[in-house]
């Protein structure tokens, strides 16, 4: 028998048009409807686009750090393991 796991499930409304915007810049063009991502995923992502903006001396010009530090500091406040559902 197939053993069934069940994730928390967040809805993207919970936080806004935030992501999407974030991942329209990450992944311009990628259709995110209708998706389910898990929120170790968008840790990963924030903070390494956070390092390479500041790697590459354009994080102290980015108009959009207010932000990706507001995304981070929401997404570390779930498990990795919780989806969002975009």
């Amino acid at each position: 028998m197939k053993e069934v796991v069940l994730k928390k499930v967040l809805e993207i409304e919970e936080f806004g048009n935030k992501f999407y915007d974030l991942c329209e810049e990450l992944y311009p063009g990628v259709d995110s409807i209708e998706r389910y991502i898990e929120m170790e995923f968008w840790k990963e992502q924030i903070s390494d686009f956070i390092e390479d903006m500041k790697d590459d001396g354009d994080w102290d010009d980015y108009e959009d750090r207010g932000l990706l530090i507001e995304l981070l500091s929401e997404v570390k406040r779930y498990d990795d393991d919780v989806l969002l559902k975009f």
